[in-house]
């Protein structure tokens, strides 16, 4: 990244990388309780959203401070999403099944977590920054089809509002 138009200095890049995570790690109890007064699916969905134009304006950065912006934003989205999804899981798994449900999204978090970084660096060795953003968001609209088709007509336990599916 420092070979880019952007040249950020040493300082920008710390800042790039920990702008991300300690925004998520701020608001992820914030955003499960978000979630509980609002309802899962609607945090859910616009955890999506957000992290998308998060990605998306990081990728598009005429310079360093749009792409800290992005790098807020995409932080704040992935703290919707990350509550959302345990939440949203818990509440469709039968009780017998929830200690497994639990390890299994735990373990696929932890392993999402590493494997990204890895394959993010890889990738980063032979392209440029702005390309891996991009694939970040084609990945997004994976994600949330099931949410869309599959639990449209979900409803959750405890939530106040239903959202249109």
């Amino acid at each position: 990244m420092s070979g880019s138009e952007l040249h950020p200095s040493s300082t920008d890049l710390l800042w790039i990388v920990d702008a991300y995570i300690l925004v998520f790690g701020c608001l992820l109890i914030p955003s499960g309780a978000l979630g509980d007064r609002v309802g899962r699916k609607g945090v859910l969905l616009a955890g999506l959203g957000v992290s998308a134009a998060g990605c998306l304006s990081s990728a598009a950065a005429p310079d360093v401070t749009v792409l800290l912006a992005g790098r807020v934003v995409t932080g704040l989205g992935a703290a919707l999403v990350m509550p959302a999804t345990l939440s949203l899981l818990l509440q469709v798994t039968p009780p017998e099944r929830k200690p497994r449900a639990i390890a299994t999204w735990t373990s696929a978090t932890g392993a999402a977590g590493a494997l990204g970084t890895l394959g993010g660096g890889l990738i980063l060795q032979w392209l440029p920054w702005q390309p891996l953003l991009y694939v970040l968001n084609l990945v997004r609209p994976r994600n949330f089809m099931p949410v869309h088709s599959e639990w449209r007509h979900l409803t959750i336990r405890g939530s106040r509002r239903r959202w249109p599916g």
